[in-house]
């Protein structure tokens, strides 16, 4: 702005006016290339913050439902031994009344 007047008082000629319109607008241009840089910039960045959170939730969500199935198998497994276990125990119980018939018979049969 060469041709501006500095004295405050003098007015400023249509050139002036021009020129400092010419400036400001260089000005606005570089303000807003920087602008929309970091925009682009934040843009990428929150585009890799969610892709990486989605991953991290499909791994949480994975693992969770792993460790519901682990756990949903391991109740089976109990349940179906405690089945096994009862059965297994009653023939026990079974399989002793009748040693101890057998025992009592053969007490009864050589008193001792």
């Amino acid at each position: 702005m060469d041709s501006m007047n500095v004295d405050a008082n003098t007015p400023a000629t249509k050139g002036d006016v021009q020129q400092a319109v010419v400036l400001l607008r260089g000005e606005f241009a570089i303000v807003a290339d920087r602008l929309a840089k970091r925009i682009l910039g934040s843009e990428a960045r929150m585009d890799r913050l969610e892709d990486r959170l989605l991953a991290e939730m499909h791994d949480m969500k994975a693992a969770v439902l792993k460790a519901f199935e682990d756990s949903t198998f391991k109740g089976k497994m109990y349940y179906e031994k405690a089945l096994t276990h009862t059965q297994t125990l009653e023939d026990h119980g079974f399989h002793l009344v009748d040693h101890e018939k057998r025992l009592k018979a053969l007490e009864d049969k050589n008193p001792g």
